[in-house]
Formats: C-alpha cells, structure tokens, sequence
C-alpha cells in the first residue's frame, strides 16, 4: 500500500518463495473478501438469477 500497488497487481506477483508467494495471496484474498461490497454483490446476484 505504501508504494501504491493494488490488491491485484500484488495477487498476481511471483514470489522467489512459494510459502511467501501463498501468504501474500491470501492475505490479499482476505482482505477482498472482507471488505467486499456486500448490497452490491447481492443485488448483481440478484439481477443474475433474473436474467437466468
């Protein structure tokens, strides 16, 4: 965040260490999840099965 890299940009960097590479995923899935737009999601959900 201090360099102003994104959650996806840093989702997707290659890291020289799997375990280290894993955690940043993780991490960064976490974080998403957590601070996912919960109405929106349900309403586009909502809109999804409409359309279906």
């Amino acid at each position: 965040m201090t360099h102003g890299l994104g959650l996806k940009k840093l989702m997707a960097t290659i890291h020289i260490y799997p375990t280290r590479s894993e955690a940043a995923k993780l991490t960064a899935g976490a974080w998403r999840r957590k601070h996912a737009p919960e109405a929106l999601l349900r309403l586009v959900g909502g809109l999804h099965g409409l359309l279906r």
